[in-house]
């Protein structure tokens, strides 16, 4: 499947904004969407999951799809705390398994970027998914710094290229 993603400029596949164009493609009237991650990571709810890595934070669902009551179908069939972000992850992809047909969005596409391994350090053909960007503070270090500044400084590094190609102006209020 081709994609236009985060990254407008088509390449080999529809608007990334309009299901009509995905509908034929991989049937998003009643396809389920999700991303690859680079590990597997769904706390207390691994066992409803599998055992690909995925990533709820790149997820898409046809008209119709009740997500609130498959969530709440999860919590009725495994009931106890939401304790960390992995068990909302696993929430959230045993919810989404409930759906039917599964279209994963790779890596190649979409990048799960970070600049901490085993995260990848660049965007994707069609988009990137920045782990942690929205953080205010993150409760620890990586090389001596605090992770939060690694995240910033990742973040200066790509604005640019990722403004780029999403066709905004740089400025440096951005």
């Amino acid at each position: 499947m081709g994609c236009t993603g985060a990254f407008g400029g088509r390449a080999e596949g529809p608007p990334h904004h309009d299901n009509r164009y995905l509908a034929p493609v991989i049937g998003a009237d009643e396809c389920i969407v999700h991303g690859v991650d680079v590990t597997a990571g769904f706390g207390r709810f691994a066992e409803r999951c599998g055992d690909q890595p995925r990533n709820a934070g790149i997820r898409g669902f046809p008209p119709g799809f009740d997500l609130a009551a498959a969530l709440r179908a999860v919590l009725d069939e495994a009931a106890g705390p939401i304790s960390s972000e992995v068990d909302e992850q696993g929430l959230q992809t045993a919810a989404l398994a409930r759906g039917g047909t599964m279209h994963v969005v790779t890596l190649d596409d979409v990048t799960i970027c970070s600049p901490f391994p085993p995260h990848l350090s660049g965007p994707g053909r069609c988009g990137v998914h920045f782990v942690g960007l929205n953080a205010r503070r993150l409760p620890w270090s990586y090389e001596g710094r605090p992770a939060t500044h690694h995240l910033r400084e990742h973040w200066r590094r790509l604005r640019g290229l990722v403004y780029q190609r999403v066709g905004l102006p740089l400025t440096e209020a951005a």
